[in-house]
């Protein structure tokens, strides 16, 4: 950033990130302030600009910032930045004086899914699940925990799609299928939702295939594979039953 920090001014980044955050695994932040006037910000603009972050379906768990300063006594505001970032959210926040070494911290953060694995379409009735680079059983039953830990009520769940497309299934072997299906619970074995995978590459198709036939030995709900994202989504919509979606402490699954 160049120029003075402001609310609107970490507002429109922010804008931009959301636009354009989409088909790779997003792992954190890294602010360069070396040029930037940041004088304007005190202790209420820092809580300000944390709190009224518009980028609200960001999933911050394992989530990491980073700032990258000059002097001291920006040093300084950076470590307020982290105090009052705690009191916020989960993300971890750390300070630097060298872009580089920033850059390679938040490159190494655990998290492993897109910036905004999931999507809601109530009148729908369909819940959506976004993933990219490497996928294993922990990131599939990650995202799903992301939704069941406090799902929304007020609509009939129809189903489930899991857009894959820039997803790496290579490692996503019988045993990491086997382990995902018995993480869900009995709640979600009704045998009245849909759920569409959809798939780029012929090789993932044909995996998803044999996910599909490991499916039928744990529950009745409908499995299809798809290549367009907008037929899966019709197919699940389409679904003339569904479910009242479950909250609770144990992790769910759908998939």
């Amino acid at each position: 950033m160049n120029g003075p920090v402001t609310l609107e001014v970490v507002r429109d980044a922010f804008e931009q990130f959301e636009a354009s955050a989409h088909g790779f695994v997003f792992r954190g932040f890294v602010w360069d302030l070396r040029g930037a006037d940041v004088s304007s910000v005190d202790f209420k603009g820092i809580i300000e600009i944390l709190q009224k972050n518009p980028v609200s379906g960001l999933d911050r768990k394992n989530m990491r910032s980073a700032v990258v300063v000059e002097n001291r006594a920006n040093s300084g505001l950076g470590e307020l930045w982290i105090k009052v970032g705690e009191t916020i959210d989960s993300a971890e926040r750390k300070v630097f004086a060298d872009l580089q070494k920033a850059r390679d911290w938040v490159s190494r953060s655990k998290r492993n899914l897109p910036a905004f694995p999931i999507e809601l379409d109530r009148e729908r009735g369909i819940v959506e699940f976004r993933l990219a680079g490497t996928v294993s059983a922990n990131e599939i039953i990650e995202a799903g925990n992301l939704f069941f830990a406090s799902p929304p009520g007020g609509f009939c769940l129809k189903g489930f799609v899991w857009d894959l497309r820039d997803a790496d299934l290579s490692t996503y072997d019988h045993q990491a299928m086997t382990r995902v299906f018995e993480a869900n619970p009995q709640a979600i074995r009704t045998g009245t939702l849909r759920i569409a995978t959809v798939a780029s590459k012929i090789v993932d198709r044909q995996l998803l295939y044999l996910w599909g036939q490991i499916a039928e030995t744990y529950d009745q709900n409908e499995r299809r594979i798809f290549v367009s994202i907008t037929a899966a989504r019709d197919w699940v919509a389409e679904n003339r039953k569904g479910v009242d979606p479950i909250g609770g402490d144990e992790e769910l699954v759908t998939s």
